[in-house]
Order: structure tokens, then sequence, then C-alpha cells
């Protein structure tokens, strides 16, 4: 069985935002990253997320765009936002509504917003 190892990658406002709503530091909670657009990656316990709790998301209301675009990924070209399917062994695909044009709208200009902070 294949193990595999997920980034929990943060814009730099996100990070911002969820220190103020963990009330903890950046190096507390993440490490410096330089995967594209992002500049911070959530660090791990025993493999999982440090806001994991059991199985819920301690920070769910502010989660970080990769854990709500999830199994896509959010890139650019330098001159536009691209959203693409990034985990196609997802095994939430096809299980759910279908997902329209203006979820993913809502989510670039989330970015765009912790792109500008």
């Amino acid at each position: 069985m294949e193990v595999r190892s997920r980034h929990i990658l943060l814009l730099p406002g996100e990070a911002s935002r969820i220190a103020k709503i963990s009330n903890m530091p950046k190096n507390k909670f993440s490490r410096k990253s330089e995967e594209g657009l992002y500049r911070y990656e959530i660090l791990k316990v025993e493999g999982n997320c440090l806001f994991l709790m059991g199985h819920r998301c301690s920070i769910y209301d502010h989660r970080p765009l990769v854990c709500q675009f999830y199994p896509f990924t959010l890139e650019s070209n330098g001159e536009a936002l691209i959203i693409s399917l990034g985990d196609p062994d997802c095994p939430g695909i096809g299980s759910g509504p279908k997902l329209m044009g203006g979820y993913f709208k809502v989510l670039a200009s989330a970015a765009l917003r912790f792109l500008r902070d």
C-alpha cells in the first residue's frame, strides 16, 4: 500500500489569519515553504495536520484554501490563477454534488484576497 504525504500549504494571508484565530505565532503551527504561491506549510504531529483533532479539523471554518480546493489545486502561470484536478485518485470524486463554475469563482476570489494580504 502506497503511503502518500500531503502538504497543507498556506498563502501568506492565510498564515496570518490562522495565527490570529489560533492565538499562535506562525512558527508554532507552520514552517516556511517556497512552493509556488504558497509561503508556509502547516506542521504535522504523527503525520497528521497539527489542527486535526481526532477526525475533525479544529479550524474548519478558517481552513486553508488547499483544504477547501482538494482534490483540486491552485497554481499561477504569472498572469492567471489556474484550478486543476490535482488528485484524480480522491475517493470522493463523483460521490457529491456536481461543482459548478460559481464554486470555483468563490474559491479563486478568496485566493486573490489572501494573495493581496
